[in-house]
């Protein structure tokens, strides 16, 4: 069942692979991490644990499996500390109560979607 799913207008890059400014690199990750709290505190979704968090990255191209993860690194951690408040920041999206699966879809348009689902045990 889907407790909560949005598309968010958010570029994500391979991490891995970026050979941008720390400056540059730093003010993504910023406005991503923002941006996952300002939606969250619009909408207030009841999430339940255990869930699953299929994140997608929808670009014109595509990322290899080891890399679509790093992608999606800053936005993790956003969701996880939004879901499991009270850990030191970054360490919530360790816990086992969230699964995490990453997806793309190739389409002209550049955005992030977040589906958050049940998760039977």
């Amino acid at each position: 069942m889907i407790l909560w799913q949005k598309v968010l207008e958010l570029k994500t890059v391979s991490e891995a692979n970026s050979s941008e400014h720390w400056r540059a690199k730093h003010k993504r990750h910023v406005i991503q991490r923002n941006f996952i709290r300002a939606v969250f505190m619009q909408d207030r979704p009841e999430i339940t644990l255990p869930c699953k968090i299929v994140l997608t990255r929808v670009s014109p191209r595509s990322l290899d499996t080891d890399n679509l993860p790093c992608a999606f690194k800053w936005i993790r951690d956003a969701i996880a500390d939004l879901i499991i408040p009270g850990l030191a920041p970054g360490r919530a999206d360790g816990d086992e109560l969230i699964e995490w699966v990453y997806e793309q879809e190739k389409q002209s348009q550049r955005c992030t979607k977040i589906t958050i689902l049940t998760r039977c045990e």
